[in-house]
């Protein structure tokens, strides 16, 4: 096993909030909302969430926090410690980078200290700045989010990272907890890729229902330039049997009926890309890690419309050029 943590919450899977006051900001800085975790110093690692600035928890951090908050214990409900006192107290915080930009834009974000909501703390000091993670689903970007020392919590989530089978150790992890508290229940046993999988359902179904439609829709797109091109052809058999009696050849023939219904697949190209580019907000929330409008997507999109469009058309193409002149000149 390689590092093992706690967690108020699991990726992907939500979280909680508050609105924060940052410490010497103006009032217009205030009601900033910020999602925030509880975690074990080790749950950095265990998730493999990269520290990019400042350090990681201590064990140091998780006994100031546990002193804030017996402190707060002793208070009659409702009471609160006079600002003065509160003002002067400091507990540890790691932030994500979105958190650092938006809150401390063009200067470090390490040192500085928020409050929830409050003008007087206890204050919440940045020690470190970590990785963006997706806290609320794939579809969803990140957002502002603190991260505190963990101290108590009546549902945990236990963190492992390990080079086994994750799902091996549940035995193991299963006698540990009895030999710690019998009455610790483990339950809701997963992998991060079956969280993962958990998440994408509604996308992975989704994207089927999108993907069949499209499919039906190329499907009835070139049966519909088949057909035109089938009636133009049976009404011009006449008009292409005089052509090739005046020396028109059969390539020649073939070139124009590909090119007249290449054409008309043009037209619909310029207005698919036109709908593709106006609709590009709405298939981001389908689309995990892909952009709606990579020029790498229409570029092979557009290249395999326009193969199926030729194919389409080569088959009507194809029989006009196999039209005897003789027969054609007596077609009624």
């Amino acid at each position: 096993m390689d590092a093992a943590a706690v967690s108020s919450q699991l990726p992907l899977e939500g979280g909680s909030n508050y609105y924060v006051k940052l410490r010497g900001q103006t009032s217009q800085m205030s009601n900033l909302l910020v999602e925030y975790h509880t975690v074990s110093p080790e749950y950095f690692r265990a998730m493999g969430i990269r520290l990019l600035e400042g350090r990681n928890f201590e064990a140091a951090d998780v006994r100031s926090v546990q002193a804030i908050d017996a402190l707060y214990e002793k208070l009659p409900e409702g009471g609160s410690l006079p600002p003065a006192e509160a003002d002067g107290m400091i507990s540890p915080a790691v932030i994500n980078e979105t958190m650092a930009r938006a809150f401390w834009p063009n200067r470090t974000s390490l040192g500085q200290m928020f409050s929830q909501g409050n003008d007087h703390g206890p204050w919440k000091q940045v020690i470190g700045v970590v990785g963006d993670v997706r806290q609320w689903g794939l579809a969803h970007q990140p957002v502002p989010e603190a991260y505190e020392p963990f101290t108590l919590n009546d549902r945990l989530f236990l963190v492992l990272h390990t080079a086994r089978l994750p799902l091996s150790l549940t035995p193991e992890v299963r006698r540990a907890l009895a030999q710690t508290d019998p009455s610790l229940p483990l339950f809701s046993v997963r992998t991060m890729d079956q969280v993962i999988g958990e998440n994408a359902q509604s996308q992975k179904f989704l994207s089927l229902l999108v993907g069949s439609f499209a499919g039906l829709a190329v499907l009835l797109a070139a049966v519909g330039i088949y057909g035109v091109l089938s009636y133009a052809v049976t009404e011009r058999t006449r008009e292409i049997g005089i052509r090739m009696s005046l020396g028109a050849s059969r390539g020649r023939v073939l070139a124009q009926v590909i090119l007249e219904g290449m054409r008309l697949a043009a037209v619909g190209f310029a207005v698919g890309i036109a709908g593709a580019l106006a609709a590009g907000r709405i298939l981001a929330s389908l689309l995990h890690e892909v952009k709606p409008r990579d020029p790498v997507i229409f570029a092979v999109t557009a290249g395999f419309l326009a193969l199926v469009a030729l194919v389409a058309c080569y088959l009507p193409a194809r029989r006009a050029a196999g039209l005897d002149p003789a027969t054609a000149l007596r077609y009624e």
